[in-house]
This record gives C-alpha cells, sequence and structure tokens, in this order.
C-alpha cells in the first residue's frame, strides 16, 4: 500500500478544518475524505501504481468553504 504527504499552507486566520477529498481518476466521485485539522494532508492505503485525484477545501470560521484547491499525482510500484 502507498501513501502521500500534500503540505497545506494556511494564509487565514479563521479555519476549522481541511477537507481532504480523494479517488482513483478513473472513478466519478470522490468516494473517500476525512478532515485534517493540521499540515500535512496525508493519504495513506492507495494503489501502487495508480493515478488519484485530491481535492482540499478549507472550511472557515464562519461555515464558508473555500474554492478546492486540486491536484493529480500517480503513486510508485
Amino acid at each position: 500500500m502507498w501513501g502521500v504527504s500534500i503540505p497545506i499552507t494556511n494564509d487565514s486566520e479563521c479555519t476549522q478544518y481541511y477537507k481532504v477529498e480523494y479517488k482513483k481518476t478513473t472513478e466519478t466521485n470522490y468516494a473517500f475524505s476525512y478532515n485534517a485539522t493540521e499540515s500535512p494532508a496525508v493519504i495513506e492505503g492507495l494503489d501502487a501504481a495508480t493515478e488519484y485525484n485530491v481535492r482540499i477545501t478549507r472550511r472557515c470560521c464562519n461555515g464558508q468553504d473555500s474554492t478546492p484547491a486540486t491536484t493529480t499525482f500517480t503513486t510508485g510500484g
């Protein structure tokens, strides 16, 4: 199993948490998610030699969400 560590840069003084969602690029919907309260966001248990999409959304103290940051990566193996 593979994992990835994604650093989160916080430029806001009012962040409750970051919603971290990920999926294989061959899948339609983001099926896996968790709330990260500090950097880095760590995703573990990934399949080898697989491309993944990641979406990270900041939840602000006022209950509003930021525009999601997205990235794609491929695990080794």
